[in-house]
């Protein structure tokens, strides 16, 4: 499914004219990279500017495969970190 949607992405950015890099999802590796990098930086921001509390991340499932996992430095960590996010109920609609 994924790669479907990147192709039509990838399809759509050239009858507009728009650059795209779709680079990043080639391999499963470059596109655990580029998911996870999107996920921790969003993170360091809204912890930087005091919204972390308010910051509901949903990590696509395929982060919690087992190759990711045991490709982590600290992959207890790594799943508890997972699970925080998927596990986090949001506040809203309050």
């Amino acid at each position: 499914m994924r790669a479907e949607n990147i192709k039509r992405v990838a399809r759509r950015a050239e009858e507009t004219g728009t650059p795209l890099n779709t680079a990043v999802f080639d391999t499963r590796e470059s596109w655990k990279d580029y998911a996870l990098d999107a996920l921790t930086t969003v993170e360091r921001i809204a912890g930087e500017i005091g919204l972390e509390d308010r910051l509901h991340l949903w990590p696509d499932q395929s982060l919690g495969s087992r190759w990711v996992v045991e490709s982590m430095p600290d992959p207890g960590a790594y799943q508890k970190w997972l699970h925080s996010k998927w596990s986090r109920i949001s506040e809203w609609p309050r």
